[in-house]
């Protein structure tokens, strides 16, 4: 299938899969010679046993027809019921993008009236890549989701081939070729020929993510280099600042060897008047100075929901806090510490994420600094950070509605320095209150929002597509002051309605309008804050 791609550079490419007419010719040819279902018919036998049976990674796509198994008992093995309930499936797993799945009915001739449905959904078979002289075939396959022996999805395959050819620095034509397997199963073989030059994006971002201290306005530009040294590799390159005073730079480089072992190392400056957040790896710091250090996960367990790794960091600071006293600043504090971190992650159905970790210290740090810093903290804390992220389906009358959720929040057994406070407010944690206009010790947010397709929305013929989404967030930090021996907690809750706008798959629109249900000391409740962020890339 001639499958369109809006580039960067605004031209439209396309992955060819094979034509649509070819597609429905093969798929015909595979049902006539490869047929999708059979059964043994024993004249006179009724049926008194289905067993219905399937890859794990079918069972949710055919939850429905289990009943529908059942109900063929008592039916005769040569009823046409039998044969009529393979094609059923067959054609459900079709439409639900399984082309090359197979159903057979067959009975047992030891025990003729017990019958066997048998689901097989076709696997991925080689991958031969050709013409690629800057991208690695390994990274190729691994981009289009190309994994020898696992289920063939024909959406999703299709879906991550379209997002490479989105690149404008590589073109991949593709050819399908469906064989039969010694048990039956069609394994879809594939030609892949690549056209690709100097593997490099350049990206820039504007976006109100800035705090009241500053202009409220940042604008960022970089650029992410594919596999420059070896495959599957990437270094990065990032340069922020505002219309005050903020001067950032950032680089990393990240690798994997296989699928099980993934590796990033980073290094950053920054240079302002004010503290900022920097994140080095999903770790939010606050503060200017300079950050280095880097993180590895193993996955080590592949369960039937999903899979878990462990991982392991360690990120060295050399930071300058303002310290402010009833609001006002007093003097900048520098503090230098190790920041080693141990935890582990997880995907769920793929459609879930979470993570676990903990920091420390370990006693690195100078109890003078901290308690000058920070009333009540010394060397040797420790904090507990979670995460948990996931996107539902919601099966009402459109298949383009979708519930996201995201939770995340931090626990700490002492006070912690201002560098690793959480903080709440904005655009990433509670939308319609000011940037990190909350720290605490402890903490946590989340984040509700329905979000609506482009079939609610508005797809602007092959320019882009709009989501519009409503949204729910809520955030809590606390922590104990020495001076007052008080909590000192923050609550804060939203709610408000946005779109997302992606435009020839280069340029990102973002634009969410949130308003404050609960009075702070910076933002009143009813009084609404819009977030506005624009991203592009080429």
């Amino acid at each position: 299938m001639n499958i369109p791609c809006s580039l960067t550079s605004g031209e439209s490419r396309h992955v060819n899969f094979f034509s649509t007419l070819g597609t429905a010719l093969a798929v015909m040819l595979c049902q006539a010679v490869l047929p999708a279902s059979s059964y043994a018919q024993v004249g006179g036998q009724a049926i008194s046993q289905v067993a219905f049976t399937m890859p794990t990674e079918l069972e949710s796509v055919l939850t429905d027809f289990h009943g529908g198994a059942q109900g063929l008992v008592g039916s005769l093995v040569a009823s046409p019921k039998a044969s009529a309930f393979a094609e059923k499936v067959s054609a459900h797993l079709r439409k639900a993008g399984y082309p090359f799945a197979t159903v057979r009915a067959t009975s047992d001739p030891a025990n003729p009236g017990r019958l066997t449905v048998a689901v097989k959904p076709g696997k991925i078979g080689i991958g031969n890549v050709d013409g690629n002289a800057w991208l690695s075939s390994e990274g190729i396959l691994k981009s289009i989701l190309w994994s020898e022996g696992e289920v063939f999805h024909y959406g999703k395959f299709q879906s991550a081939a379209a997002a490479l050819n989105r690149n404008r620095f590589v073109n991949v034509d593709s050819k399908l070729r469906p064989r039969r397997s010694d048990n039956g199963e069609i394994i879809v073989d594939a030609d892949f020929k690549v056209d690709d030059s100097l593997p490099v994006v350049y990206k820039a971002r504007i976006a109100n993510d800035g705090t009241e201290e500053s202009s409220g306005w940042r604008a960022s530009a970089g650029f992410d280099f594919i596999e420059p040294f070896a495959d599957s590799d990437k270094f990065s390159f990032n340069w922020l600042t505002d219309a005050e005073n903020l001067n950032s730079y950032s680089s990393q480089y990240s690798g994997s060897n296989n699928d099980n072992f993934s590796w990033v190392a980073f290094v950053g400056y920054s240079d302002s008047e004010y503290d900022q957040l920097i994140s080095p790896v999903a770790l939010d710091i606050s503060g200017e100075g300079f950050h280095t250090g880097f993180l590895l996960s193993h996955k080590f367990a592949h369960l039937d929901s999903g899979s878990v790794s462990w991982n392991f960091g360690l990120t060295y600071l050399d930071l300058t806090n303002r310290v402010s006293f009833a609001g006002l600043p007093v003097s900048d504090q520098s503090l230098s510490f190790f920041v080693p971190r141990i935890g582990l992650q997880g995907v769920i159905d793929s459609r879930a994420f979470w993570s676990l970790s903990l920091l420390t210290d370990a006693g690195s740090s100078d109890d003078a600094d901290l308690s000058y810093q920070r009333p009540g903290a010394s060397s040797g804390f420790f904090a507990t950070q979670f995460s948990l992220a996931a996107l539902q389906r919601v099966p009402l009358l459109s298949n383009s509605l979708d519930l996201y959720f995201n939770l995340a929040g931090q626990i700490a057994n002492d006070p912690l320095p201002a560098s690793l406070q959480k903080a709440i407010g904005g655009a990433s944690t509670v939308r319609g209150y000011e940037e990190r206009e909350a720290y605490g010790d402890h903490g946590v947010h989340f984040n509700t929002e329905l979000r609506f397709g482009p079939s609610h929305g508005r797809k602007l013929s092959n320019f882009g597509v709009i989501r519009p989404l409503f949204f729910y967030d809520f955030g809590y930090v606390a922590s104990e002051d020495s001076l007052s021996a008080k909590d000192d907690s923050t609550t804060m809750h939203s709610a408000g309605a946005g779109v997302r706008c992606n435009f020839k798959s280069s340029v990102d629109l973002g634009l969410h309008l949130g308003v404050p249900l609960k009075d702070t000391a910076d933002s009143s409740a009813k009084n609404p804050r819009a977030h506005f962020s624009f991203d592009f890339r080429f």
